[in-house]
């Protein structure tokens, strides 16, 4: 079985890495070393959708984008264009939502609108140590996208 690696101290996010192997060489001399060498798959196409989660429950979108025509790099609100209708969860519980916008990382404390464009809102910037401003049209998904497990039979 598959052991999971977490890669840390990467500018701007870990990652994550199946193992599905290593190879293991010893050298006796001083001081005496072992070497392990893994051999490794990407890790995220594993993480599954794991449901009443707050990190692996949520979906991803593919078609949020950014309606307003710039935000700077410390702005706390702004409004997203949804391409197909899907919204996003205006449901107080569900917040803070993890979502990433060109490699930065945003916390959205609050999300409202019935339609297109919904407003993020109470918005902590900047998570992941990444700084920028951004303009209209970038996609927005969660930070940690999650994928549907099929079960066996």
């Amino acid at each position: 079985m598959p052991n999971k690696i977490i890669a840390t101290g990467i500018t701007p996010d870990p990652f994550s890495l199946l193992a599905r192997g290593y190879t293991e060489t010893y050298s006796f001399g001083i001081p005496a070393q072992i070497d392990l060498v893994f051999n490794c798959v990407p890790g995220a196409p594993y993480d599954i959708l794991v449901l009443d989660d707050t990190v692996l429950g949520r979906l991803d979108s593919d078609t949020t984008t950014l309606h307003d025509a710039t935000i700077t790099a410390t702005q706390t609100s702004f409004q997203v264009d949804i391409g197909d209708g899907t919204l996003w969860t205006t449901t107080a519980g569900d917040w803070p939502v993890l979502v990433k916008m060109s490699g930065e990382e945003m916390s959205v404390g609050a999300i409202s609108g019935t339609s297109s464009p919904q407003t993020f809102s109470s918005i902590t910037r900047s998570v992941n140590g990444v700084v920028k401003g951004h303009s209209t049209g970038e996609q927005i998904h969660v930070a940690q996208p999650v994928y549907l497990g099929l079960g066996r039979n």
